[in-house]
Parts: structure tokens; C-alpha cells; sequence
């Protein structure tokens, strides 16, 4: 005879149901009794994805903004959250112009769009609550709740700000953004985490925080504040994505760039648990790079690609990468061709700059463009490359 489902021990329910991959049949599960949604929803909210379809600056459906509401009103259920992430894809109907338009009537909405009703006109009380809460000033809460209510343009920033606080076991946070934001709320709230300010001093969000990727750095790069506020995370060990600063003057071809803030100063040496970093930079300096290359305790891999309005000196960054020869396995370097500006790079000769490579015992893979490091793309110099690397090194490309 057959033993019913719900008749097996909790522990080997737990493991049958871990093996359905597939979202729907595990909400179907859930909804069969109460045995089976209990054993169920921590999975289901284990791995959450979030697509939404930017159209004009604003998601088709506000999938963000009803996860991220329904949240804050089951933190519950918010908790049991490892792995998140959020995608942003610009619709194909995506017009550039709109993008930079100052002023544009609200266009009329294709067939099938479902414009957001939550947070249309108020938001929900426990909504109020936490911007209220987590806000420094009446001025801030009430511009957070302003970008929350209007469903014009996306505001993702400020939903992400709201809502990844509140996932206080997250492990991995992906943002995978096509889309342009000059808000800063998830920064000045990671900031915020990371200094414990009040009241994140009680019950801190982001001690298990291992992994934040965010993608399209050209799209949406985040303040260069950002990765020093992730840098001193307790669990931190994979940081991705693309930080820059303001250009607040320009000389011709020599662009003047400020720090928003001094967090980068502050940051202590070998005092972040981060083991790997994959960076694209806009308009940091080499004192910039110095401070995040000595942040980390044993950075492993490095991977730094340089965006438009930067000036290069390798030989400098090499040297801010000393405190990191005995640890780094994997080390790559590569630039974007528009506005980049090379110079010092030296050569391949005993005094150049890549014979320093050989004090690099553990690395095992290093990966750039020749042009990064010579101002040419010279094959004979490309292949006297592996004259000036330790027995260690297993792949060069």
C-alpha cells in the first residue's frame, strides 16, 4: 500500500520537495494543505527572481514594488530569502530619445500593459513605517515615500534600498540593471548598514551578505561610496560591478574628479573578509585603487576594467597591489577604447613594469589586453608575455 505524502517524517519531506526545480508545481504544492506549505515556502523563497520589462522608465507590471511591500509586511517570510535577484531589461519598444528627454508628455500605454497600482497613490502603513524608521530626516522620508508613490519612471533604487534590508539572511544579491538611475538610496543605505548607524545597530541587515554582483556598469554604475560600504561587510567575499565619481570640472583632455564622501580614506588595510573583486571603473585615481586593493585581508581574484574618462598608470597600480602578491591567483586587466588615457605604462624590458609579476607565486591566470600594458598590439610583445610570470602561471590569454 502506499504511504501518503504527507505521512513522511518533516526531514525526508524537506528533501522530496527540494527536488522540484519548478516554481509553479512547488506554489501548487503549497496550496495543497497545511503540512505541505509549510514544508514548501522555505523553498520557494530560498531563490527569489524578480524580471521586470522597463518601458518608457517605468515595469510593465511592478513585480519590485509588490514583492518588495508584501515583504515588509511578513518579515517572516522575508528571512527565509538566501539568494536575490533583480533584472531590469529595457523593453524592445525602448526609445533613447525618451531616456534623455527633459520634459516629455506621458505616452500612451501599449496593448497589454498593467500599470502598478500599489503605491500609485499611498503606500501601504507598513510601507510608512520603515522609510520612517530608516529615513535621517523628515526631508529624506518624504522624498523616499514621494519616488514610492510615483509610478511614472522606475524608482527602482528606492525599492531596492527598502527592500533588501529587510532580507536579513540574504547571502547573494544579483542586479542585473539595463536601466539609467541617479538615485543613491541603496547606497546611503548600505552606508548606513555598514557604519551601524541607528537602527540597524540592533539587528544589522547583511551579516551573511557573501556575494553582491551588479551588472551593466555602464547602464547604472553605483557611487565609488558603495563598494567602500560593501568592502566592510562582516561576511563579504565576492564584490562585482561598476563604481565611479562625479566629473565636476573639464580641461580639454584632463578631466577633474571628487570622492562623494571619504569612506575610501577611512577604510583600514587587510580589514575586509572580500576574497574577490571584479570591478569597472569610471574616473578613479590610483590613490582611489590603492585604498580598495589593500582593503581586502587575501584578495584572490582581481579583475579591473577601466571605462571612459580615466588616465592610466599601470606602474602605480602594480605597486597599490603589493599587499596582495602572496594571495592573488587570478588577475586580469582590460579598458574601454573610448576616452581612456594611457600613460608610464613602461615596456617588456628587465626594468619594465610585468617583471614585477614574478614575486606572484600563486598566480595561476592572467588575462588582458596587451594595449593595457604596452600602448600596442605587437604580437612579439604579446608573446614575450609569458617571460615575465611565475612557474605558477597556468593561463595567459
Amino acid at each position: 500500500m502506499s504511504t501518503p505524502l504527507t505521512a513522511l517524517p518533516p526531514e525526508i519531506l524537506s528533501c522530496v520537495v527540494a527536488t522540484i526545480v519548478s516554481r509553479p508545481t512547488l506554489c501548487n504544492l503549497a496550496r495543497c494543505s497545511r503540512q505541505l506549505h509549510l514544508c514548501t515556502i522555505p523553498h520557494l523563497y530560498h531563490h527569489v527572481t524578480i524580471e521586470e520589462e522597463i518601458w518608457r522608465g517605468k515595469p510593465r507590471n511592478g513585480q519590485l514594488r509588490d514583492f518588495a511591500s508584501s515583504l515588509i509586511r511578513t518579515p517572516h517570510l522575508a528571512e527565509l530569502v538566501r539568494h536575490f535577484t533583480y533584472v531590469a531589461r529595457l523593453s524592445e519598444e525602448y526609445d533613447e530619445e525618451f531616456e534623455w528627454a527633459e520634459e516629455i508628455e506621458e505616452p500612451e500605454e501599449p496593448e497589454g500593459f498593467s500599470s502598478p497600482t500599489l503605491f500609485k497613490v499611498d503606500p501601504d502603513p507598513a510601507v510608512k513605517t520603515a522609510i520612517n524608521a530608516w529615513s535621517l530626516s523628515t526631508e529624506e522620508a518624504n522624498d523616499w515615500l514621494s519616488k514610492l508613490s510615483h509610478t511614472y519612471k522606475c524608482h527602482h533604487d528606492a525599492i531596492l534600498a527598502l527592500l533588501l534590508p529587510v532580507l536579513l539572511k540574504v547571502e547573494k544579491v544579483v542586479l542585473d540593471l539595463e536601466v539609467k538611475s541617479d538615485e543613491h538610496y541603496l547606497e546611503r543605505m548600505i552606508g548606513r548598514v555598514a557604519r551601524r548607524e541607528s537602527p540597524f545597530d540592533i539587528q544589522p541587515p547583511f551579516e551573511m551578505l557573501t556575494a553582491f554582483i551588479h551588472s551593466h556598469p555602464m547602464f547604472s554604475s553605483r557611487r565609488i561610496d558603495a563598494i567602500a560600504s560593501l568592502l566592510r561587510l562582516p561576511a563579504i567575499q565576492e564584490i562585482t560591478g561598476g563604481f565611479g565619481k562625479k566629473v565636476v570640472a573639464d580641461h580639454g583632455q584632463f578631466r577633474i574628479f571628487r570622492v562623494m564622501d571619504t569612506t575610501l580614506i577611512d577604510l583600514d588595510s587587510s580589514s575586509s573578509p572580500v576574497i574577490s573583486l571584479d570591478l569597472a571603473a569610471h574616473s578613479l585615481s590610483t590613490v582611489d585603487l590603492g585604498h580598495i586593493f589593500r582593503a581586502p585581508k587575501a584578495l584572490k581574484t582581481l579583475f579591473y576594467k577601466v571605462y571612459p574618462l580615466a588616465c592610466i598608470k599601470f606602474p602605480d597600480i602594480r605597486h597599490e597591489l603589493e599587499p596582495q602578491r602572496n594571495y592573488l591567483e587570478s588577475l586580469g586587466f582590460d579598458y574601454d577604447e573610448i576616452h581612456v588615457t594611457f600613460y608610464g605604462m613602461g615596456n617588456f624590458s628587465e626594468e619594465g613594469p610585468m617583471t614585477s609579476f614574478i614575486s606572484f607565486k600563486n598566480l595561476k591566470l592572467f588575462k588582458t589586453a596587451a594595449l593595457f600594458l604596452t600602448k600596442t598590439e605587437n604580437r612579439a610583445q604579446r608573446h614575450n608575455f609569458i617571460n615575465f610570470f611565475p612557474p605558477s602561471l597556468e593561463t595567459l590569454i
